[in-house]
Parts: structure tokens; sequence; C-alpha cells
């Protein structure tokens, strides 16, 4: 069985296309990456070879009827989810899709001070240093605060959605401490309770009877409003 199939994001694209919803905006983290232990190296490590596969498996499933429009952070395992993600949709079913726009909005741009934010990391576990920025305990001399980051990005995603035309699913591609925002601020899934962010792990914003509304597979859909 194509596992592909029964992965959360995948389950929660074509539900909603089945429900008739024929605009929306998907982010997800990147696919399975490499890691080094030389912190240096954060921004060039790649996707596994699983990391590839998943992808391309991943963007087969996407449903049929609609193009596809990508987006992805300016890092490189980023912009390797997007490609593909877009090759293994034409592969399969032919569709339409517009190459990939790197986005800022995407990316790390929370990030003021890395030193600073590497050091944090080596003195806390994640879970604590996320909890910590998310409740406003790191200085945004270091990283931005968490709150208008988190609205940065679903203005992006609204703001896309709104101007894009039917039939159109727009997939952006990001970091995890990127999903840990829009999952906390959008949906209200507190991170020590609902786990890591896992590999191609989604959140949809799309709209429906002239209301915006955002999901993932651990919450139903709720209404969304960007200040």
């Amino acid at each position: 069985m194509d596992t592909s199939l029964t992965s959360p994001t995948a389950s929660l694209i074509r539900d909603l296309n089945k429900q008739g919803i024929d605009k929306l905006s998907l982010v997800i983290r990147h696919s399975a990456r490499n890691y080094d232990q030389d912190i240096k190296m954060e921004p060039f490590m790649c996707l596994t070879p699983k990391g590839r596969d998943m992808a391309l498996a991943l963007g087969a499933t996407f449903p049929e009827n609609l193009s596809l429009e990508f987006f992805s952070s300016y890092i490189g395992r980023c912009i390797e989810t997007a490609y593909l993600l877009d090759k293994g949709f034409v592969k399969k079913t032919g569709g339409l899709t517009r190459n990939n726009r790197v986005a800022e909005h995407l990316s790390p741009f929370y990030v003021r001070h890395l030193k600073k934010v590497v050091d944090l990391i080596i003195e806390q576990d994640t879970v604590m240093f996320i909890r910590n920025w998310i409740d406003g305990h790191i200085d945004e001399s270091i990283l931005m605060n968490s709150g208008q980051a988190a609205r940065r990005m679903l203005r992006f995603m609204v703001g896309g959605l709104m101007e894009s035309e039917k039939n159109i699913l727009q997939v952006s591609v990001t970091h995890d401490w990127n999903m840990y925002l829009l999952k906390e601020y959008g949906l209200g899934l507190p991170h020590e309770d609902f786990g890591k962010i896992d590999y191609l792990e989604g959140v949809v914003v799309f709209r429906k009877k002239g209301k915006t509304y955002i999901a993932n597979h651990q919450k139903d859909p709720v209404l969304l409003t960007v200040e």
C-alpha cells in the first residue's frame, strides 16, 4: 500500500476538496532531512533519499482537479521539497503547476541574532526553547515576537488565498519552528500536548461560504481572523 495516501496531510487536502473546497493554501514542513553536528552546516542540510521519495509520493496524492502553485523558504531543503512535490504531482496527474517562488515569510525571518539563538538552543532543549519564545521569555533583539511572526505568516497565507483563482492549491514549504507558531496561534495546539512537527505535516487555510478557516489533521476547521 502507498503509505503517502494515508499521510495526514494528503488525507486533509483530499477530504476538503471532496467537500467542494476549491481554493486552499497549505503550509507544510519540508521532508526528511540530513543533520550535521556542526551547527554552521545547518543551512546546507538537504533531504535524505527517503525524504526525497516522501516528497515525490505526497505530490502524487494532491487532487487532480486542482492546479498547484508553490512557495518555499530560501533554505535548500525547502526548495528541494517544493520541487519534488511539483514533480510528483505532474508525473502522476499531468496537472498544471506554477514554478516555486521563494517567500521570506516561510523562511527563518524571525531570527535577529543567530549566535545567541544557537547558544539558547544548546542551553535549553527544543521543547523549552519554543515555549519560552511563544511565552515571550526570549528578548526580541534575539528573536522576533512570536505572535508578530505568526501573524505575518498567516497574513501571507490568507492574502495569497484571496488573490488566487478557483481550483488552486497553494503549497508553501517551511520549517518546524514556523509550523509551531502556526499551530499554536492559528489553531491553539501547543506542542507540549500535540507533539513535534512531523516531516511534511501541514496546516491549511481555505475559504468556505465567504469565510476563512484554518485546520490540520489534529483539529477540525476553525474560523480564522488575522489582524
